[in-house]
């Protein structure tokens, strides 16, 4: 079926409705992006607050949807309602990745500080706090992943 779109849509000049669904199956945010200006439905309006929150283009989003706010006011309402869930995510996305970051840091640290210790007995307790650090580590990339889980089947 969406070979037979994009077909259909290669003989079609400038459809940015046809372009937005075709980027839409194939979850191509920034195509979707990039063909957006388009009257929204539910379906379409999810997945284009989805595609700018992915892409962490908030900011753009927000100027998205103050575009929308006069021009089409039912497509506006569409936006809208996704727009503050996702951001939500989005935020604690943002959150626990920074401080995966610097857990990443850190365990780099503790990583180089275990290698280079010679003491049995410290390099023991740093090899404990390199476990500890490794677990916060797989913790925190499952949140993410749950996230972004739950910002795409929001």
């Amino acid at each position: 079926g969406l070979d037979k779109l994009e077909e259909i849509a290669g003989n079609i000049e400038e459809n940015e409705i046809l372009k937005f669904d075709i980027a839409l199956m194939k979850n191509q945010y920034q195509i979707m992006i990039e063909n957006s200006d388009i009257k929204y439905n539910d379906r379409r309006a999810k997945k284009i607050i989805e595609a700018y929150v992915m892409t962490n283009q908030i900011e753009e989003m927000n100027g998205f949807l103050e575009s929308f706010k006069e021009k089409d006011e039912k497509s506006y309402e569409y936006l809208y309602k996704y727009s503050d869930r996702l951001t939500e995510l989005y935020i604690e996305k943002r959150e626990i990745s920074e401080e995966l970051k610097a857990l990443n840091e850190a365990t780099d640290k503790t990583k180089e500080a275990h290698d280079k210790e010679k003491d049995d007995k410290k390099k023991k307790e740093l090899g404990k706090t390199l476990d500890e650090q490794t677990a916060k580590l797989d913790a925190l990339k499952e949140k993410i992943k749950l996230i972004n889980e739950s910002i795409q089947n929001n």
